[in-house]
């Protein structure tokens, strides 16, 4: 799958991550399998799909994070930088400064024998050449600005003094210390219960649009997703199987999987009494994908074609962001 972003006048824009046939391999496996992902300074997209799907693995190697037997091939081009021509030291000097990364458990992220205050003055002083003094200073300032209450107390804190919900704030000040551009959420909310999970996504897109910081959300809740971010790129069997923006994706899904996950959502004035929907079956083993389409021995509308052909990428909008799926169908709709 490949989509250029172009803007209002037609034009190719340049964005600020622009990802091409990306590929994980270990060994004779593929978990990720040939991802494009564009996303536009400040622009705010989610990445959504079961577990196993392929989302983190996207996000690590964006990161740079992945170790052999792991191999990472295709394009990670950043703000013009060409990722996977780095070397160890280069990349490591723009991880936590051009982008950063919140992970989805802040407990294990957390040096728990450090206080909270001298791990954020570490990555200030990482990649800025100030006092420790002044590292604390912006440490507080941080805390408060991520909402932190009481952050000249706080700062001597240690993690197992904050609730989970405060830890993954101070994540996200250690992740935000050095100003990145792009800003990675892996799962941030998980484990925390829905009241500081909306809090917590409130505060990013507040960080978001205040900052304009770009961020990658990876999430399987869609209703969070829908909360956060203006663009989806829905990810099965290792591959970007529909994207576009948020809006018309959740309204008009164009492939069986999203619109598969879309149902499964609980609503608030559903029935209480009736059973919600799932999908059949489990994800595939990257080592045992079916031929043609992925989805297929899922899916309730597939033919004879999906077993034969894998699915071309349809694009379904051809607009400024382009909105498609990888489905023989897609024009036709989910409806």
């Amino acid at each position: 799958m490949r989509v250029d972003v172009v803007d209002e006048t037609g034009t190719e824009a340049a964005p600020l991550l622009r990802v091409r046939d990306l590929s994980v391999r270990v060994g004779e496996v593929t978990p990720v399998r040939g991802v494009d992902l564009d996303l536009p300074p400040g622009g705010r997209m989610a990445v959504v799909g079961e577990s196993g799907s392929g989302k983190s693995l996207t996000a690590l190697a964006i990161m740079g994070l992945l170790k052999p037997p792991l191999t990472v091939e295709g394009s990670i081009v950043l703000d013009g930088v060409e990722l996977l021509d780095l070397s160890p030291r280069q990349l490591a000097a723009m991880r936590g400064g051009s982008l950063a990364m919140v992970y989805q458990d802040p407990m294990s992220s957390l040096n728990p024998v450090y206080s909270i205050g001298r791990q954020i003055v570490e990555c200030i002083r990482l990649h800025e050449d100030v006092s420790r003094a002044v590292a604390r200073r912006r440490a507080i300032d941080l805390l408060h600005e991520v909402g932190i209450a009481d952050p000249e107390r706080r700062v001597d804190s240690y993690p197992h003094e904050l609730s989970g919900g405060m830890r993954q704030r101070v994540m996200i000040a250690m992740a935000l210390s050095a100003e990145p551009k792009l800003l990675i959420a892996d799962e941030p909310t998980t484990a925390l219960d829905v009241t500081t999970q909306a809090r917590i996504v409130d505060l990013m897109r507040r960080i978001s649009e205040d900052r304009g910081t770009a961020v990658v959300f990876i999430t399987h809740d869609l209703a969070i997703a829908a909360r956060f971010c203006d663009q989806v790129a829905v990810m099965y069997g290792g591959r970007v199987v529909e994207f576009g923006e948020a809006e018309p994706t959740y309204d008009d899904p164009r492939h069986p999987y999203t619109r598969a996950l879309l149902g499964s959502m609980c609503r608030l004035d559903g029935d209480v009494n009736e059973l919600l929907p799932t999908i059949p079956g489990s994800p595939p083993l990257p080592a045992e994908l079916p031929t043609g389409c992925s989805f297929r021995p899922r899916c309730p509308r597939a033919e004879e074609v999906c077993a034969e052909v894998f699915p071309p990428t349809v694009i379904t909008d051809p607009g400024p962001r382009p909105h498609g799926a990888e489905c023989h169908f897609a024009q036709e709709g989910m409806r």
